[in-house]
Protein backbone atom coordinates (compact mmCIF):
# COMPACT_ATOMS: atom_id res chain seq x y z
CA UNK A 1 0.00 0.00 0.00
CA UNK A 2 1.34 3.16 -0.84
CA UNK A 3 0.90 6.83 0.79
CA UNK A 4 1.47 9.47 -1.00
CA UNK A 5 2.93 12.70 0.67
CA UNK A 6 0.46 15.67 1.93
CA UNK A 7 2.46 18.77 2.72
CA UNK A 8 1.05 20.77 5.74
CA UNK A 9 0.28 23.57 6.35
CA UNK A 10 -2.24 25.52 4.04
CA UNK A 11 -4.70 26.69 6.66
CA UNK A 12 -6.57 29.05 3.86
CA UNK A 13 -9.33 26.79 3.55
CA UNK A 14 -9.51 25.64 7.32
CA UNK A 15 -8.76 29.23 9.47
CA UNK A 16 -5.69 29.17 12.02
CA UNK A 17 -4.76 26.04 13.47
CA UNK A 18 -6.19 25.55 16.89
CA UNK A 19 -3.27 24.75 18.20
CA UNK A 20 -1.47 28.32 17.29
CA UNK A 21 -0.98 30.20 20.27
CA UNK A 22 -2.74 33.56 20.35
CA UNK A 23 -0.76 36.50 19.01
CA UNK A 24 -0.76 39.37 21.61
CA UNK A 25 -0.35 43.03 20.27
CA UNK A 26 3.49 43.09 20.78
CA UNK A 27 3.86 40.73 18.30
CA UNK A 28 1.98 42.75 15.87
CA UNK A 29 4.15 45.81 16.53
CA UNK A 30 6.88 44.02 16.01
CA UNK A 31 5.71 42.65 12.98
CA UNK A 32 4.72 45.76 11.04
CA UNK A 33 8.04 47.05 12.81
CA UNK A 34 10.72 44.44 11.84
CA UNK A 35 9.56 42.22 9.25
CA UNK A 36 9.49 42.57 5.54
CA UNK A 37 6.68 39.72 5.41
CA UNK A 38 4.40 36.83 7.10
CA UNK A 39 3.14 34.36 5.10
CA UNK A 40 0.18 34.46 3.80
CA UNK A 41 -0.70 31.17 3.78
CA UNK A 42 1.19 29.84 6.91
CA UNK A 43 1.26 32.39 10.09
CA UNK A 44 4.16 30.09 11.38
CA UNK A 45 6.90 31.63 9.50
CA UNK A 46 7.77 35.27 9.35
CA UNK A 47 10.38 36.74 7.09
CA UNK A 48 12.83 39.80 8.42
CA UNK A 49 13.99 42.67 6.65
CA UNK A 50 17.11 42.97 5.53
CA UNK A 51 17.44 45.94 7.55
CA UNK A 52 16.61 44.33 11.05
CA UNK A 53 18.91 41.69 10.29
CA UNK A 54 21.54 43.90 9.87
CA UNK A 55 20.79 45.99 13.28
CA UNK A 56 21.00 42.12 14.59
CA UNK A 57 24.58 41.43 13.23
CA UNK A 58 25.46 44.99 14.76
CA UNK A 59 25.17 43.07 18.54
CA UNK A 60 27.48 40.41 17.71
CA UNK A 61 31.39 40.71 17.96
CA UNK A 62 31.31 38.64 14.97
CA UNK A 63 29.43 36.05 13.22
CA UNK A 64 30.22 32.46 14.65
CA UNK A 65 28.11 29.38 15.83
CA UNK A 66 29.33 30.66 19.03
CA UNK A 67 28.27 34.07 19.45
CA UNK A 68 25.27 33.18 16.93
CA UNK A 69 23.87 30.92 19.79
CA UNK A 70 24.97 32.65 22.79
CA UNK A 71 23.98 36.42 21.85
CA UNK A 72 20.73 35.64 19.57
CA UNK A 73 19.94 32.23 20.64
CA UNK A 74 19.91 30.92 17.06
CA UNK A 75 21.55 28.68 14.94
CA UNK A 76 24.01 29.43 11.95
CA UNK A 77 21.65 27.43 10.25
CA UNK A 78 18.16 30.13 10.84
CA UNK A 79 21.08 33.03 10.71
CA UNK A 80 21.85 32.06 6.85
CA UNK A 81 17.89 32.15 6.61
CA UNK A 82 17.47 35.37 7.69
CA UNK A 83 20.83 36.73 5.59
CA UNK A 84 19.23 35.34 2.64
CA UNK A 85 15.57 36.84 3.29
CA UNK A 86 13.89 33.35 3.71
CA UNK A 87 11.29 32.50 5.86
CA UNK A 88 11.81 31.41 9.47
CA UNK A 89 9.64 30.20 12.57
CA UNK A 90 7.73 32.77 14.22
CA UNK A 91 8.82 31.19 17.57
CA UNK A 92 12.18 31.56 16.40
CA UNK A 93 11.82 34.91 15.58
CA UNK A 94 10.06 35.35 19.13
CA UNK A 95 12.82 33.98 20.87
CA UNK A 96 15.68 35.88 19.42
CA UNK A 97 13.80 38.94 19.89
CA UNK A 98 13.48 37.61 23.47
CA UNK A 99 17.31 37.32 23.27
CA UNK A 100 18.05 40.83 21.73
CA UNK A 101 15.67 42.77 24.24
CA UNK A 102 17.81 41.13 26.82
CA UNK A 103 21.30 41.48 25.79
CA UNK A 104 20.44 45.60 24.91
CA UNK A 105 19.39 45.38 29.37
CA UNK A 106 22.43 44.27 30.04
CA UNK A 107 24.47 46.53 31.66
CA UNK A 108 27.98 47.81 29.36
CA UNK A 109 26.48 46.20 26.74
Amino acid sequence: MSTQFQPRGDYADRGPSPLAPARSPLAVVFDRDLLADADARDDRFVVVRRSTVGDLKALLPAVTRQHLMLILGISETTWCKLRDGKPIKRTTWNRLLARREAHRARPGV
